[in-house]
């Protein structure tokens, strides 16, 4: 296929004939002779337009394949060495496909139907090949910076956030629970609810992503509780199963007729809320028989009593006594400041203080006002931050030498710290022995 000729000086071998060192050519050469062989139609199969890739009919689809495999593996060593590359780099599916497709071109490859099937095979295959490339590490795309569009959202403390890759840390530590709920809807609906105890609803819009199982992960790490809702159906049990570990699901389960009829719904009976199905799409055993031909959906449940009242029954079955759940109530209730517990004498010397310097600062301070409104270039926002704090502090500064209000308040205030007590000599009584905030709070009715 190929004949060099070119002259040799006899020191390097050419004893008369011609001769080039090929060495240094050797991988651009192999290149060549494969593109070649590819193209001749008797050695179709023979050799293929990719690095090194053995002899043997390959199909092209797992020629493509191949390539996404390569850049996959250069994509995880590169985030490996720079994690911040999933932020600088951000590659969505096409943006893959697109850093894919020139090398399969300069590398002479063919499409065996055309360039768009190629790539949709490609870009949908991105997550079943990261797979297969690290079986037991359960990565994500978002793992390796490729973003695919948000499923799912995090509802908190009454906002919305999506569930992706970049995400997932950050809502892992949201709430005192995370409840994972398989409906969009019922997430929304309970949400209010969910609100008052600082309970955080994630909803999946049906099975679960890697994102979500990964907040599953991430949230039971950062020491939340973490419980599953799902229709009574196969599916809905198989949705619980297919967490990376296991995970309680908390409903909804049958006996919740007989809960509603305790608790107000005392004619609701299981026909009103049951409907007929064949179970499919599932991967494990069903052991309740009636799953095989009936369900109860929470839409049918939140339909007949209300989102209210499904809500307490969620709050019954969160806190069964054999779950043995411990909630960190810090995660959500913070300890009053320092500043709201001063004696009233104190906050009110402060406040006067606080208004009084804002009297000093008032005039250079809407100077400043106005310079911002009016800016006719943009800022560092932080860095302009600091500067009008530090120009607003040289103004108070400035007051406490020349102003005789000011002068007064530090006199005042100095000989007030020369005669404070230090916080040692605080004794603690035994007074608050048996104290328990908890005694009066949820017993399975709303507030």
């Amino acid at each position: 296929m190929i004949n060099l000729l070119t002259p040799v000086p006899e020191w390097l071998g050419g004893a008369g004939k011609t001769q080039i060192n090929l060495r240094p050519y050797t991988k651009d050469i192999a290149e060549v002779v494969s593109w070649f062989a590819y193209k001749i139609p008797t050695c179709h199969g023979m050799g293929y337009a990719l690095d090194y890739f053995p002899v043997g009919g390959k199909p092209d689809s797992q020629i493509a394949k191949k390539y996404l495999e390569n850049f996959l593996k250069e994509r995880k060593a590169a985030i490996d060495a720079n994690p911040y590359l999933k932020i600088t780099d951000r590659l969505t599916q096409s943006g893959v496909w697109y850093r894919i497709r020139p090398v399969m071109k300069k590398k002479g490859f063919e499409p065996p139907d055309d360039w768009g099937k190629t790539r949709r095979t490609l870009q949908g295959s991105i997550q079943n090949v990261i797979d297969e490339l690290w079986p037991n590490e359960h990565l994500t795309r978002e793992d390796l910076g490729i973003v695919a569009a948000s499923r799912g959202a995090v509802f908190f403390n009454g906002e919305e956030w999506p569930i992706n890759g970049d995400t997932v840390d950050a809502l892992a530590e949201k709430g005192v629970a995370i409840i994972v709920i398989e409906k969009e809807g019922i997430a929304s609906l309970l949400a209010p609810y969910a609100k008052k105890y600082g309970i955080a609803l994630a909803h999946t819009g049906g099975r679960f992503t890697n994102a979500i199982k990964k907040l599953i992960e991430r949230a039971k790490e950062a020491g939340s509780v973490v419980r599953i809702l799902t229709d009574y159906d196969a599916v809905g049990i198989d949705i619980t199963a297919a967490t990376i570990t296991p995970t309680i699901r908390i409903g909804i389960e049958r006996d919740i007729i007989k809960w509603l009829q305790e608790h107000g719904y005392p004619d609701l009976t299981e026909a009103d809320v049951e409907e007929e199905y064949e179970p499919s799409g599932t991967t494990i055993k069903i052991t309740d028989d009636y799953l095989l031909t009936k369900r109860i959906e929470l839409d049918s449940i939140q339909e007949k009593v209300g989102g209210e009242k499904l809500w307490e029954y969620i709050m019954y079955r969160l806190q069964l006594p054999e779950y043995r759940t411990v909630f960190n109530l810090t995660k959500v209730i913070e300890m009053p400041r320092t500043e709201n517990l001063r004696p009233q004498v104190v906050k009110d010397a402060i406040a006067q203080l606080d208004e009084y310097t804002i009297k000093v600062i008032e005039h250079r301070e809407d100077i400043i006002f106005n310079q911002l409104k009016n800016a006719n270039k943009l800022a560092k926002v932080t860095k302009k931050e600091i500067e009008i704090e530090e120009k607003l502090t040289e103004k108070v500064e400035d007051a406490a030498k020349s102003d005789e209000g000011m002068k007064t308040i530090i006199t005042k205030f100095q000989e007030l710290k020369d005669v404070l007590p230090e916080p040692n000599d605080y004794h603690e009584e035994d007074e608050d022995e048996g104290l328990d905030i908890m005694e009066d709070d949820y017993d399975g009715e709303e507030p």
